[in-house]
């Protein structure tokens, strides 16, 4: 979806975020998922399956933990977040501390 005067919908969010507002979007669109704060990965299925927290962190260590929702955004992030050598973490904690919920 694009707005009508040629902003896309990651540029606007960009600009609520900056002007202090926090956003909260429930998308699968894989750019609009790389660009994200923080995720948070519903599961472990979808339906009558799903519904429990599985991740809550930044979409690089979702990627990481390779839940179901993980393995879909990786090709959209840097090569550099998807490298589990690399060892980012979240805050202070390296990835060998941050677990599945």
């Amino acid at each position: 979806m694009f707005l009508a005067d040629g902003e896309t919908p990651i540029h606007v969010l960009h600009r609520l975020v900056s002007g202090g507002h926090s956003v909260v979007v429930i998308e699968h669109d894989l750019d609009v998922m790389a660009e994200a704060d923080w995720a948070i990965d519903l599961g472990p299925d979808g339906g009558s399956g799903g519904g429990q927290v599985m991740v809550a962190a930044p979409p690089q260590a979702v990627v990481r933990l390779g839940t179901h929702t993980g393995k879909a955004p990786a090709p959209a992030l840097p090569r550099e977040a998807k490298d589990p050598e690399k060892g980012m973490g979240i805050g202070d904690r390296p990835m060998s501390e941050i677990k599945r919920a």
